[in-house]
């Protein structure tokens, strides 16, 4: 069950979504049959990730609520934080913005364990929810923390994630320069890495970066490199109904 949940994030890194949901299930199933809830738990979250991740926002929140569910159940609280911060995203996205306790709460509780996953998750939804609330000063307070973190450990594409977060956080400042530096980094290693969430996540924000800055040509060309990585994903897909929420973004 372990190793078909480690090649299920594996599928995710590459924007393999097909794949990695049947994986996924396939552990789910495995885990109920042998009658281990904390890995049932651990792939419900997983689960979760994958429908968030494909902006199918409902299926995410209720993979994950079960997932949180079954590890109450047993006191199995070694994943919750990462499970509580990946329910408060979905809800984020869904439009409650009132998440902040949950999330911070996440954050804290796996940084006090030692849980790098989880507290890079629960950081990553504060950055984006101080972004939903039009702070940018959290925001860039934030992303800087998820660098500082991404360095020190030499984890390179949560360094990506925080150059992007942080690319983001000075565009909604309308502090340009700052967000083209922080960008600039975040696409270079999004190339190197290149797995085609990174590519996809980083090319938008930078056409979304030069077409506010009016630059027509640039935003066609990071316009064109996004939606290429988005259709490469899409095509990877052969279950219409995990295409409707990439369809619809």
């Amino acid at each position: 069950v372990t190793a078909t949940l480690t090649l299920a994030g594996v599928s995710r890194g590459l924007g393999d979504y097909q794949k990695g949901i049947d994986q996924a299930l396939r552990a789910i199933d495995a885990a109920e049959a042998i009658g281990a809830p904390r890995l049932v738990s651990i792939g419900l979250g997983d689960l979760g990730d994958f429908y968030q991740d494909l902006n199918l926002l409902e299926k995410a929140e209720a993979a994950h609520a079960e997932g949180v569910k079954v590890g109450s159940e047993i006191g199995a609280d070694f994943w919750m934080p990462y499970l509580k911060a990946g329910l408060a995203i979905d809800q984020m996205r869904n439009g409650n913005l009132g998440v902040g306790p949950a999330l911070e709460e996440a954050f804290e509780e796996a940084r006090a364990r030692d849980q790098m996953v989880p507290a890079i998750l629960g950081l990553e939804g504060l950055i984006e929810l101080s972004l939903a609330r039009g702070d940018h000063e959290s925001s860039t307070s934030r992303a800087n923390e998820l660098l500082k973190i991404a360095l020190e450990g030499e984890m390179r594409e949560v360094a990506t994630k925080a150059y992007t977060w942080l690319g983001r956080a000075r565009l909604a400042a309308h502090d340009l320069k700052s967000a083209e530096e922080a960008l600039q980094v975040a696409v270079e290693l999004a190339d190197e890495i290149g797995t085609l969430p990174l590519r996809r996540d980083v090319h938008a924000t930078l056409a979304e970066l030069y077409h506010t800055k009016g630059e027509r040509k640039l935003t066609a060309t990071h316009t064109n490199l996004a939606q290429d990585a988005r259709e490469q994903i899409l095509a990877k897909l052969t279950d219409p109904e995990l295409r409707k929420g990439l369809e619809d973004l």
